[in-house]
């Protein structure tokens, strides 16, 4: 149960107010998970930019998308992505992840059969007591 909230009542305007906003959603994530160390999958990561905010945290963080465009921005960089759709994702053992976030991708997830798939997925990878974190945008 989680009992903060955040609010955000400005709406960012340029591209750098929007990383900003992500990266501040991505500290905030880490504050409420109360995670301290581990290993974090990043479902629907994008370009990567929050990964690097996981990473300057000391974490072992690693994203999927099955956006190519987005994936390539991201290996440009050096972080580790991997391309996979979240409905499906066979390439990660069991109860490996100390946490899963995801941030404005779960929201675009619109058929019960997909979204019972991917709850099935995150539950199988997590480590018992692992956390999850889901960020939808209005």
């Amino acid at each position: 149960m989680c009992n903060e909230v955040a609010a955000i009542i400005i709406p960012p305007k340029t591209d750098e107010e929007i990383i900003k906003l992500k990266e501040d959603i991505k500290v905030k994530e880490l504050e409420i998970s109360k995670l301290n160390k581990g290993k974090i999958l990043d479902l629907g990561c994008g370009s990567g930019n929050t990964l690097e905010v996981y990473e300057g945290e000391g974490f072992e963080a690693i994203g999927i998308d099955i956006l190519n465009g987005m994936l390539e921005k991201a290996k440009e960089r050096g972080i580790n992505v991997k391309k996979s759709d979240m409905r499906d994702i066979k390439m990660f053992k069991d109860k490996e992840f100390d946490a899963v976030f995801s941030v404005s991708a779960l929201q675009w997830i619109k058929n019960n059969k997909d979204i019972k798939k991917i709850a099935e997925n995150v539950f199988r990878i997590l480590k018992d007591n692992g956390k999850l974190v889901i960020q939808f945008y209005p």
